[in-house]
C-alpha cells in the first residue's frame, strides 16, 4: 500500500511532538525532558501536551489560568496587574473603589451623602 503508515509509526509521530487529532501535542517523558522549554512555549501559548510513560497517558501540561477574582475590588486590582485599567487619582489621593450604589438606597440618597461627606 502507497503512502500507508503503520499504527506504531503514527503513536511514535504523536509522541515525538506532533498535534494528535485533537489538537493535543503528545510527548514521552524522555522528549519532554530533552525539549521542555519547546514544550513549555507550546503551553504558554495556549496549547496543552499530554504525557506518556511508554504507551500510557499519565500527566497532561495545560496553561496556567489564575483563579478568578471574588469581588469587584481584586477584579480591578487584578485588571490593574494586567496593564488593561489604571486607577485613577482624585484629588490628589488614590481612587477608592466603592459600588455605585449601596443595597437598597436610590441615587439621589448617594448623592446627597456624598455631598455631607465631601466626596
Amino acid at each position: 500500500m502507497v503512502g500507508a503508515i503503520s499504527l506504531d509509526h503514527q503513536r511514535q509521530l504523536g509522541q515525538d511532538g506532533h498535534m494528535n487529532a485533537t489538537g493535543t501535542k503528545k510527548a514521552t517523558i524522555g522528549k519532554l525532558k530533552d525539549h521542555l522549554s519547546e514544550y513549555l512555549s507550546y503551553v504558554r501559548a495556549g496549547g496543552q501536551v499530554t504525557v506518556y510513560l511508554r504507551d500510557t497517558p499519565v500527566a497532561t501540561i495545560l496553561p496556567y489560568q489564575p483563579p478568578a477574582p471574588q469581588n469587584d475590588a481584586e477584579w480591578i486590582d487584578a485588571l490593574e496587574r494586567r496593564g488593561a485599567v489604571t486607577k485613577g487619582v482624585r484629588f490628589g489621593q488614590p481612587f477608592e473603589y466603592r459600588p455605585i450604589l449601596a443595597q437598597g438606597s436610590g441615587v439621589l440618597e448617594e448623592l446627597l451623602a456624598e455631598r455631607r461627606e465631601g466626596r
